[in-house]
């Protein structure tokens, strides 16, 4: 009964959401409903929103308001209801979605047939296409502020002229979200509020989603999920014997990323993480140590011991030196001394990074890191944020990307 309709999906954020937005589409794709590349033209318009910094809900803003002049019905999902609900509340009074209740687009759409729970979780990001982006440019001053936030540094310098691939999720690759939501509690971070605590996905249904891949000779494998290292401590398994049974499963598959595995976890699971270094088969991931000063990693609540993490790490390079290891690092945190600063670049310089991203220090509503004081000085971060970039960046090239894709 839908066949002439057509749904505009347009995402934001990280690849957890452009994940979700494919299973969006899956979902309106299923109810007979075409993806539409024009907006103008569409009767349903999803924009899939990121709260993650000010800059990034500047642009989710800016797009839903060129949607609300345009003809199709629109709805709001992702993080940006949860994370801060006044700003959105002042361009928008219509129906949203928070990221942990995503099956409630069945209570929105009480028409469609098939209903979003029996649409099963995709294993690749929405690929937007340039030309849905036209018709809702960004404005100049937002795209200026959009370059400054966050640096993706390349630390070790290119073999050819050519600039190296970033570190992340290839969308070429099948990519399996082994979880939602997280265990975490980090002062200066809001997003739990719109992912929720942890889920874990059982062992057994992830070797199903796998085996899709592999019935399609997709042996290069993406894992994805917020808090990865926890990765089962609410169903009694672990990401060790997660990864094992992924590479058991067939010896010609790898693992090409890992997403946002908290040091803890590398430290934990120690033995574990070297062992699978030795099969060359774990080729890179994101590991965010945010701080080399243990005094500011107690006020983020970021439990690291930062020696075992770096010898952890050596260890794997020792075994596999191929493997990448992309990190992240948080400048001008409330209270931080030039010294504690300065802890954080040397212990960049120590573990040789492949990829670093600084973030400045940024608050947004509910962060409990408001409340810590002193603040640093937004023109101190920004010296601290310049010097960093050139003592690791000083034999390679460095490329401004938007906070969205840790």
């Amino acid at each position: 009964m839908n066949k002439e309709k057509q749904v505009h999906i347009a995402s934001f954020g990280c690849k957890r959401r452009f994940v979700d937005a494919e299973r969006i589409k899956n979902y309106f794709s299923a109810n007979g409903i075409d993806m539409s590349v024009s907006p103008k033209e569409a009767d349903y318009l999803i924009i899939v929103t990121c709260g993650l910094t000010k800059d990034v809900e500047a642009r989710c803003i800016s797009c839903i308001e060129s949607f609300k002049k345009l003809k199709g019905k629109l709805l709001i999902y992702g993080c940006l209801p949860a994370m801060n609900p006044e700003a959105l509340a002042k361009v928008y009074d219509g129906k949203t979605v928070i990221t942990m209740e995503i099956a409630k687009f069945d209570e929105l759409f009480p028409e469609f047939a098939v209903k979003f729970k029996d649409i099963p979780d995709a294993n690749r990001a929405l690929e937007i296409k340039p030309a849905a982006r036209k018709p809702y440019p960004y404005p100049l001053r937002a795209l200026k502020r959009l370059l400054k936030p966050v640096y993706l540094l390349l630390v070790k310098k290119p073999e050819t002229e050519e600039r190296q691939e970033d570190i992340g999720c290839n969308n070429n690759f099948f990519t399996l979200r082994i979880s939602e939501g997280c265990l975490g509690s980090c002062s200066y971070c809001n997003i739990r509020k719109a992912i929720g605590r942890l889920k874990s996905k059982p062992v057994s249904l992830l070797l199903r989603e796998l085996r899709k891949g592999l019935a399609e000779n997709q042996y290069k494998i993406n894992i994805i999920s917020s808090d990865t290292g926890s990765y089962g401590m609410d169903i009694g398994s672990t990401l060790p014997e997660l990864l094992w049974a992924i590479l058991n499963e067939d010896k010609r598959i790898t693992i090409e990323f890992i997403q946002d595995l908290h040091p803890h976890w590398i430290c934990r699971y120690k033995k574990d993480f070297i062992d699978m270094a030795k099969t060359g088969r774990i080729k890179s991931m994101l590991t965010a140590f945010q701080s080399g000063n243990s005094r500011i990693l107690k006020l983020m609540r970021r439990d690291t011991d930062l020696k075992e993490f770096k010898e952890t790490i050596n260890s794997m390079r020792e075994y596999c030196p191929g493997i990448k290891i992309r990190t992240q690092a948080i400048v001008g945190f409330p209270t931080e001394t030039e010294e504690e600063f300065m802890d954080t670049l040397n212990f960049i310089k120590e573990c040789g990074f492949n990829q670093v991203d600084i973030f400045p220090y940024y608050e947004l509503e509910g962060m409990e890191s408001k409340n810590i004081t002193p603040k640093v000085e937004p023109s101190r971060i920004s010296v601290r944020v310049k010097k960093m970039r050139n003592a690791i960046d000083a034999p390679s090239r460095a490329s401004p990307l938007p906070p969205t894709d840790p």
